[in-house]
């Protein structure tokens, strides 16, 4: 019996560019995520010092939370290092890593937020 043999490619990025659609719909359901994280970071009354984010992708929740909290430090990882050039060019204010919530470092102290 002769095998095939199927390659697995990690999807990496954004296949739909949702933060940016013109599509009414993609519009309105993106608004309402970004508000569900709005309300979620706002009900814990805590002005974060430091924050994590894995799975960062190309860093655009990244940024709205860094709008959110302009004076902590932010540090964001994902495993692509093709979506973490991309996040780094576009973003200079926050440090982003390449790296999984297996291999990044634990925060100690302070107001920590991690998603």
């Amino acid at each position: 019996m002769n095998t095939k043999k199927t390659e697995v490619i990690q999807p990496e990025g954004n296949y739909y560019d949702k933060y940016h659609s013109t599509n009414p719909i993609v519009k309105w359901m993106m608004k309402g995520f970004m508000n569900s994280i709005r309300e979620l970071l706002e009900a814990t009354e805590i002005r974060f010092q430091q924050v994590c984010e894995t799975g960062c992708g190309e860093g655009e929740i990244t940024s709205f939370i860094k709008k959110l909290y302009p004076e902590a430090e932010i540090d964001a990882f994902d495993i692509s290092r093709k979506v973490i050039a991309e996040a780094r060019e576009r973003i200079k204010d926050i440090n982003f890593y390449i790296g999984n919530i297996y291999t990044m470092e634990v925060y100690n102290g302070g107001n920590t937020c991690s998603f």
